[in-house]
């Protein structure tokens, strides 16, 4: 007889980008409650960076690293709300830094970094190769240059996987996530890369000149609306490839 093969998975796409916009508005009372604490740091963050004028690199490192640190609580706390329940956060949110958010933030700044050292190696090698070739006209630099940005996300999105697996206290790998995210990569890129894309879209079109301060407050926390969303939706994802693996 023939070994009969399990068809291959398929990360619903469609239905956790559904609900992940519904989460915002679902679990509102407790999403509130438990991010508003690093909502208000980053924020704090943001007034800093406005009203410093010019500041020096020291300032910006630091600026920049407090973001990656908030936002590590924010991620964190939002990703166990959405797989493990309102319980497994303390009632106001994280706020005590253990080993946990140090692995998250070094994952966070490990990818990203690794990816724009790969997209510079990328554009180097693209550089070369345009020399090489001559004249070959803007489009097609262009071209060259949109190829190599969706090929650096694309190994992203097989990356990021290991965020909510940290942020519910597993260990994983870049290995490990490589092989979950096997035959999805593409269904991962359009969350992990065009859902933040488009909604950044969006946010900046609705952005204007003199605009008021009612106006910046709501676009502040439309921000913060759809970084949950963008959070919640690696949350739902990497639930549905537990799920397929019948783990609960």
């Amino acid at each position: 007889m023939e070994d009969i093969q399990e068809p291959e998975y398929k990360l619903p796409v469609k239905r956790i980008i559904t609900h992940a916009f519904l989460i915002p508005w679902v679990m509102r009372k407790v999403l509130l409650r438990s991010i508003l604490f690093p909502i208000l740091l980053l924020v704090i963050v943001d007034i800093a960076a406005w009203a410093l004028d010019s500041p020096d690199g020291i300032v910006i490192f630091l600026l920049g690293l407090a973001s990656f640190i908030f936002y590590a609580f924010l991620a964190v706390t939002c990703h166990r709300i959405v797989l493990m329940g309102e319980n497994s956060v303390p009632p106001f949110g994280i706020r005590k830094w253990e080993m946990r958010e140090t692995r998250f933030l070094g994952w966070v700044i490990g990818i990203y970094f690794t990816a724009f050292f790969a997209l510079v190696c990328m554009g180097v090698i693209s550089t070369i190769l345009l020399s090489v070739l001559g004249n070959v006209g803007l489009s097609l630099v262009q071209l060259m240059y949109l190829v190599i940005t969706v090929l650096v996300l694309y190994m992203m999105s097989r990356l990021i996987m290991v965020f909510p697996a940290t942020a519910i206290d597993e260990r994983p790998s870049i290995r490990w996530s490589w092989e979950l995210t096997n035959n999805n990569g593409w269904r991962l890129f359009l969350i992990a890369a065009v859902l933040p894309a488009v909604t950044a879209f969006f946010q900046a079109m609705l952005e204007r000149e003199n605009s008021t301060m009612m106006e910046n407050i709501g676009l502040t926390a439309l921000t913060f609306v759809m970084i949950v969303v963008e959070v919640s939706a690696l949350s739902l994802a990497y639930k549905a490839f537990r799920e397929n693996q019948g783990i609960n």
